[in-house]
C-alpha cells in the first residue's frame, strides 16, 4: 500500500486525571504534587508544556487540545515557570487556580515551538505536521 493511501492512526486520547493539591503550601510545593502525579500516571517528560484553563472548559480541551479552538497558538508554562513567582502574570498554574474549576493542560514540548521573534514570551504553536489536540497528553483538574 502506498504512503497515499494509508490511513493516518488514531489520535490518542488525553489522559484525564485530578490532582489533590491540598499537601501544597506555595509555588513549589504544588509544582512537586503535580510532577509526582504525572510520573504515577506514567507521562512525565523534563520537557513538558502546561496551559491553565476553565476546567468548566474539560470537554472543549478534549476535543481540540485547547479551550479555545479559534487559536493556532496557545499561552503555556515550562516546568520550571510553574513555581517562578516572577512568572506569576504569564504562570498556567495561577491561571489555573484563579478559574472556579481548576484545569491544567499538559502537553509533549516537542510537539510544540515558540517563534520568539514574532510571539510573546509563553506563546506555543503545534509543529508542522502535528496539532495541538496530538500534543495534548493528559488533562488535570486541580483540587
Amino acid at each position: 500500500m502506498s504512503a497515499e493511501h494509508r490511513e493516518n492512526p488514531p489520535q490518542r486520547e488525553p489522559i484525564v486525571a485530578t490532582v489533590d493539591l491540598s499537601e501544597g503550601w506555595d509555588r513549589e510545593s504544588i509544582r512537586d504534587i503535580l510532577i509526582e502525579r504525572l510520573k504515577e500516571l506514567a507521562i512525565y517528560q523534563p520537557n513538558l508544556l502546561f496551559r491553565g484553563f476553565d476546567g468548566n472548559k474539560i470537554e472543549v480541551v478534549k476535543k481540540y487540545g485547547t479551550d479555545n479552538p479559534n487559536s493556532l497558538t496557545i499561552f503555556c508554562s515550562k516546568e520550571r515557570e510553574l513555581a517562578d513567582e516572577y512568572a506569576a502574570e504569564e504562570s498556567a498554574l495561577d491561571f489555573a487556580l484563579d478559574q472556579k474549576k481548576a484545569g491544567l493542560a499538559v502537553y509533549e514540548g516537542d510537539k510544540l515551538w515558540q517563534k520568539t521573534n514574532v510571539d510573546p514570551t509563553y506563546r506555543y504553536r503545534a509543529k508542522e505536521g502535528t496539532n495541538l489536540k496530538e500534543a495534548l497528553l493528559a488533562v488535570l483538574i486541580l483540587e
